[in-house]
């Protein structure tokens, strides 16, 4: 932008070892603008620039490859992990925004789209499938059904239109598009309160998934009356956390005998290392417990 306002059509580079601060190469006005459009920050404001699905998909494309090209150069797994958490988080707010656009939400009743997983705790790197949760105001008892249907519906076409532009369907229905993960404020109270009060393998498998949340489009204000009733009920019921403890010491070990990476002993994948499994849930399920 600076070379534009001062008409500078090439910057010579020299190098500060050398006395005579010797040029060592040129960049130009044209060479900026290709690599801008091969960066994040050009990947992004590409992404806000689209209104077609062929566009997005476009761009999901050039995020792979970007961060596929990071890691070769070997950029740090935090910095890679803070680059595709912006660049997916553009991507799905993109997505909520055209969807709004074009469907009607109900009437002066907000919402909040929250990421889970892996998303939720912006540790992504590889493309996984969708992990997340809608979260609206709370309605009169005689129309929350009818609220519900019209926020599923709503969900329904994002997580569609999500992997149609390259983010796949979970498998196990994770999904704002499910009605059980489609809840008012007090339905999620009351959700997490029953997970820390009646603590059973059920709730500590949602704990794994539904504790890692963060509001990514809507109304803010939703995600943070959750964390703060989550917080109140974990005070004074701390056999929770010590339950979230004894899980995440269970976790497969990554090494074995003779400090060997341990292998898959059958299965698809037999004879490989599980990296998520092995390596990154035991600290993962510390690091919550521990946030918790």
């Amino acid at each position: 932008h600076m070379m534009l306002q001062d008409r500078i059509s090439h910057l010579g580079i020299v190098s500060e070892a050398s006395k005579n601060r010797e040029v060592i190469g040129i960049v130009s006005q044209r060479d900026l603008l290709h690599l801008q459009d091969q960066s994040a920050a050009g990947i992004i404001c590409g992404i806000f620039e689209s209104d077609t699905e062929d566009r997005l998909k476009h761009y999901v494309g050039l995020s792979n490859m970007l961060i596929a090209d990071y890691l070769k150069k070997g950029i740090p797994y935090q910095q890679l992990a803070e680059i595709r958490t912006t660049l997916n988080d553009a991507l799905t707010h993109r997505v909520l925004e055209l969807v709004s656009n074009s469907y009607t939400t109900p009437p002066n009743v907000s919402c909040c789209w929250l990421a889970l997983g892996s998303q939720g705790r912006s540790e992504q790197v590889f493309p996984t499938d969708q992990d997340n949760a809608l979260i609206f105001l709370d309605v009169r008892a005689e129309s929350l059904e009818k609220t519900r249907s019209t926020f599923v519906e709503f969900a329904s076409r994002v997580n569609e239109k999500l992997a149609q532009v390259g983010f796949e369907l979970c498998p196990a229905d994770m999904m704002a598009q499910n009605p059980k993960w489609c809840l008012s404020v007090s339905e999620w109270k009351q959700r997490f309160t029953t997970w820390i009060h009646q603590t059973d393998e059920t709730g500590l498998r949602y704990s794994t998934i539904f504790f890692d949340y963060r509001g990514i489009w809507g109304l803010s204000g939703l995600e943070r009356e959750l964390t703060e009733h989550i917080q109140a009920h974990l005070i004074p019921h701390p056999v929770f956390l010590n339950y979230l403890g004894i899980d995440a010491i269970k976790s497969p070990k990554p090494l074995g005998i003779f400090g060997r990476f341990k292998k898959e002993a059958q299965g698809a994948h037999r004879g490989s290392f599980d990296l998520k499994a092995r390596l990154l849930m035991p600290y993962i399920d510390s690091a919550r417990l521990l946030v918790l």
